[in-house]
C-alpha cells in the first residue's frame, strides 16, 4: 500500500513535469507542427483548471507558481501521513490517517494566496539547494585530497583548489552582479569558498590528524564490540559448563572465578 502511494505521488509529478516540460518545447519557433502545439496547450490549460480548481489560483497561465504550489502540497502531505501515524487512535487507522493528510494539505496549499506567501516557502528551500550545490565540490574536493598520504601534495591541492576558486570569482564578477556594492554579487560565494580553503590550509596537518584519530576510533569500535562478543560467547560456555552435575567443586570454582573475570571485562568495554 506505502509503495502504490509512492508510486501514485511520483507518477503525478512526472506527468505533470513532461507536460510542462512539453509545452515548453512545442513553444519554440522549430521542432513540432502547429496542431502539436495546439494539443499540448489545450491539454495543458486543462491540467492548469483542474490544479488551480484544487490548489487555488487566479491566472490560468501561471505556470511556475502553480507548479511550486503543487510541491508543497506533495511535501505537506507527505510530512503529514508521516506525522500522523505517531498521534495517538488517528495514527492507528491509516485510511482516516490519510484522509485527515490531505484535507490539511489541500487547506495549506490552497490558501497561500500570493506570490510572496508561495516565494516565503519555497525560498529556504532554494537557499539549501545553492549552498549545498556550492559546497559539493569543497565537500568532494575535501575527501578526496585528505585520502592522499603525502603532506606536500596536500598542501599543493589546497593552493591549487584557493586559486582556482578566487579566479572563478575574478573571471566572472561582472556577470554575477546583482548591485552597485561588492558585496552584492554572487560571486561572493566562490570567495567564501576560497576563504574555507585557506583556512581548512592552515588547519590542514590538526585535520589531517584529527580523521586519521577518527578512522582508528572507528576500528577500536569494531574490535571492542568482536571481543564482547568472543567474551559473552565464554560466558555462555561456562555457564553450560557449571549447569554439568558431574563437575568438580574444585572445577566449578575455577569456572566461577573466570566468569567473574569476563564480567568486570565486559563491564569495562560497555
Amino acid at each position: 500500500m506505502k509503495k502504490r502511494v509512492l508510486f501514485g505521488i511520483l507518477g503525478s509529478l512526472t506527468v505533470f513535469l513532461i507536460i510542462l516540460l512539453t509545452k515548453l518545447i512545442s513553444a519554440q519557433p522549430f521542432g513540432f507542427p502547429s496542431s502539436f502545439d495546439y494539443m499540448v496547450e489545450g491539454v495543458w490549460q486543462n491540467i492548469q483548471i483542474i490544479l488551480m480548481f484544487i490548489l487555488g489560483g487566479n491566472d490560468i497561465y501561471s505556470g511556475e507558481l502553480l507548479f511550486i504550489k503543487f510541491l508543497i502540497f506533495l511535501l505537506t502531505l507527505v510530512i503529514l501521513i508521516t506525522a500522523l501515524k505517531r498521534v495517538p487512535t488517528i495514527g492507528e487507522n491509516e485510511r482516516v490517517n490519510r484522509v485527515i493528510a490531505l484535507i490539511i494539505a489541500l487547506l495549506a496549499s490552497r490558501y497561500l494566496t500570493t506570490d510572496a506567501l508561495v516565494n516565503l516557502v519555497w525560498l529556504p528551500y532554494g537557499t539549501l539547494g545553492v549552498l549545498l550545490t556550492s559546497l559539493l565540490p569543497l565537500i568532494i574536493f575535501f575527501f578526496l585530497i585528505e585520502s592522499f598520504g603525502a603532506d606536500f601534495l596536500r598542501k599543493v591541492g589546497w593552493v591549487a583548489f584557493t586559486f582556482i576558486y578566487f579566479g572563478l570569482a575574478y573571471s566572472r564578477w561582472s556577470d554575477f552582479a546583482i548591485g552597485g556594492e561588492w558585496w552584492q554579487n554572487l560571486a561572493m560565494m566562490y570567495v567564501g569558498i576560497a576563504v574555507v580553503s585557506i583556512i581548512i590550509l592552515i588547519f590542514e596537518r590538526k585535520i589531517h590528524r584529527a580523521l586519521i584519530v577518527s578512522a582508528i576510533k572507528k576500528g577500536d569500535d569494531t574490535q571492542r564490540i568482536l571481543l564482547k562478543s568472543d567474551l559473552q560467547k565464554e560466558l555462555t560456555a561456562i555457564d553450560r559448563a557449571l549447569a554439568n552435575p558431574g563437575l568438580s567443586s574444585p572445577d566449578a570454582n575455577k569456572l566461577r572465578e573466570e566468569k567473574g573475570r569476563i564480567q568486570k571485562a565486559i563491564s569495562r568495554l560497555d
